[in-house]
């Protein structure tokens, strides 16, 4: 067996920093666009900066062995423990230890904050009036026991996989089982986010793919077992309703099966798709970018200025467009959404705007969309940006020819930071949408003692950006016109609200005022909602394959798009595909029922 293992880890911690919205209204339009602004700022930051300096530094009091002294430092202020785990740097550390001179855990210690930043952390609380500050929790205890454990598997390296990606967490979740009856303090709980992925085990000297959930929902495992705080009448206490009204009702919708709620999702609340268009054609061409807002209108664009470029395009020199999203990620735009654990089932409201399941391969809105997007790869707008995969469907690849333009979900800049010359505008060609993940849980201690103080600081939390910027820029950072000039440190994310954190690029966008832009946020008609296909009977194995087949047909068959889906349509028919959407409808209008 080969001592050398090829690791490929692919870990869903979509901890994006997007952009999120809020709002208590399905809006009557029955897709998500909406009227875009081309502005790269749209609001003040400068309001939501602290008043005065919280990076002054001070002495620090440690006490007889070592360790920050917080009643020293905070006389009479009560201290909040905040438990997380630092998946990064213990899988650093153990790694390590496979090293014939292994370093110590504080050396790998990647999403501890220092001593300096905690002061200034805890300075700033106390200077909004606070009566408490944070103890963020040391994890060296869990950690001998995972070294302990992962040495005593010898030389079995596959044994070393599958702990490394898949038992690792458990010494989280009894590490909190252990304080609690232990009756030891913790206030705050950054539960594991949602962990999927694979790893590469060796089996008769052949490399062999492992597909494996670790954690299928983030926070859940500690709902059940009683290690969370139902925090619903501290929402809707009167005196403090900020952090519910964050928020809209669909989002608290999602703890509806756990009968209250423990916390707050942190990871990609909201997103909205984005157009980016190089600055030197919109000087070129005078163009208005916030007239770009839709599919159809970035069509009729580059019908204008395509027999400028098709000689480059031609030679594959200049791709028109470059394609960043997936091949079913623009039926969004139509106001279809398509269930992203199992691609066989869309959904969008009705003429009556209640939320129905779809056969989206006979939508009037869907065959809009691909008739556009074939039109644009027949012409080569993608140009090198699209390749076929083996089962015939398309995806992105790296593409080195310059792009006039793309399409991602959320602000991301794509733009040469070496070059002036060149940068890419953005426009919002979608409204926000909500998303409903589930992931990177933040609650309070079920045996927490502090139940009010540790409200207020979660509260506090996710509608104060300088407690998570403060966190992942340092304590000496600046925000000038809405942007951080300097990078954060990704490894502390797990210890900031997402949705608070400024941007350090030009072509990002964080949302200042949350409110504001949260109350056009579009409603997905499945929020929430999570079909339930175990007792069916259907060839679901070869109806997912056509519906893939189906959703890349625009960029494998472009010439003969319409031919080629009346084919696979056929096809899904005879395999019961109406019978199956009718039979998942049925679960949507019982879950709309049930619904408070």
């Amino acid at each position: 067996m080969k001592k050398s293992i090829c690791i490929i880890l692919i870990i869903l911690l979509l901890s994006s920093l997007s952009s999120c919205i809020n709002n208590n209204e399905v809006n009557t339009s029955t897709t998500p666009s909406l009227d875009a602004s081309p502005s790269l700022v749209t609001d003040s930051y400068a309001s939501l900066l602290p008043t005065h300096s919280t990076s002054v530094d001070r002495s620090i009091k440690y006490d007889t062995e070592g360790n920050l002294d917080y009643q020293a430092m905070w006389p009479e202020k009560k201290m909040l423990v905040w438990l997380y785990f630092d998946y990064f740097g213990i899988l650093q550390y153990i790694n390590n230890l496979d090293n014939s001179n292994p370093k110590p855990f504080s050396e790998f210690y990647t999403s501890i904050v220092s001593d300096e930043l905690i002061v200034a952390y805890n300075d700033y609380l106390i200077s909004l009036g606070k009566d408490y500050v944070i103890r963020f929790i040391r994890q060296d205890a869990i950690v001998d026991k995972i070294a302990e454990d992962y040495k005593a598997l010898g030389d079995d390296n596959n044994a070393k996989q599958y702990f490394k990606f898949t038992e690792i967490y458990a010494y989280y979740f009894e590490f909190m089982k252990d304080m609690k009856n232990s009756g030891i303090q913790a206030d705050i709980i950054s539960s594991i986010a949602n962990i999927k992925g694979t790893f590469s085990i060796e089996e008769n000297d052949v490399t062999v793919q492992v597909n494996y959930t670790a954690i299928e929902e983030s926070g859940a495992d500690e709902i059940n077992n009683d290690l969370l705080l139902d925090i619903t009448d501290f929402l809707l206490d009167d005196e403090d309703k900020k952090l519910y009204g964050l928020f809209p009702d669909e989002y608290w919708s999602l703890f509806d099966k756990y009968n209250g709620i423990y916390g707050v999702y942190n990871n990609e609340i909201a997103s909205s798709f984005i157009f980016y268009l190089r600055n030197d054609i919109i000087n070129k061409y005078e163009v208005n970018i916030s007239e770009l807002d839709t599919i159809d209108e970035i069509d009729v664009f580059f019908d204008e200025i395509f027999d400028d470029y098709k000689t480059e395009i031609t030679s594959s020199d200049l791709m028109l467009i470059r394609k960043f999203l997936d091949y079913s990620a623009y039926n969004e735009l139509a106001g279809i959404i398509t269930d992203k654990s199992n691609s066989t089932i869309s959904y969008k409201y009705d003429a009556d705007n209640n939320p129905a399941v779809i056969n989206r391969f006979k939508d009037a809105d869907y065959l809009q969309i691909n008739k556009i997007l074939a039109k644009w790869a027949a012409r080569g707008y993608f140009n090198t940006s699209i390749v076929y995969n083996t089962d015939g469907s398309a995806s992105a690849s790296i593409a080195f020819a310059p792009y006039i333009s793309y399409i991602v979900p959320g602000y991301q800049d794509y733009s040469n930071d070496s070059s002036d010359d060149i940068q890419y505008i953005p426009v919002e060609i979608s409204r926000y949408i909500l998303h409903d993940s589930r992931n990177k849980l933040i609650g309070i201690a079920s045996w927490t003692k502090n139940g009010e103080s540790a409200f207020d600081f979660l509260s506090t939390l996710f509608t104060d950006p300088h407690l998570s910027n403060l966190i992942y820029y340092g304590k000496n950072y600046k925000c000038e016109n809405g942007l951080v000039k300097q990078n954060g440190n990704y490894s502390t994310s797990v210890l900031t609200a997402s949705h608070m954190l400024y941007p350090n690029r030009v072509g990002e966008k964080r949302i200042s005022d949350f409110k504001d832009a949260m109350s056009d946020a579009y409603i997905p008609p499945n929020y929430g909602f999570e079909p339930d296909i175990t007792k069916m009977e259907y060839e679901f194995e070869e109806i997912s394959r056509l519906c893939k087949e189906a959703d890349s047909l625009w960029a494998t068959h472009s010439d003969n798009f319409l031919s080629e889906l009346e084919n696979v349509i056929t096809q899904l028919d005879a395999l019961g595909y109406s019978r199956f959407l009718q039979d998942i409808n049925k679960q949507l209008g019982q879950y709309i029922e049930s619904k408070p």
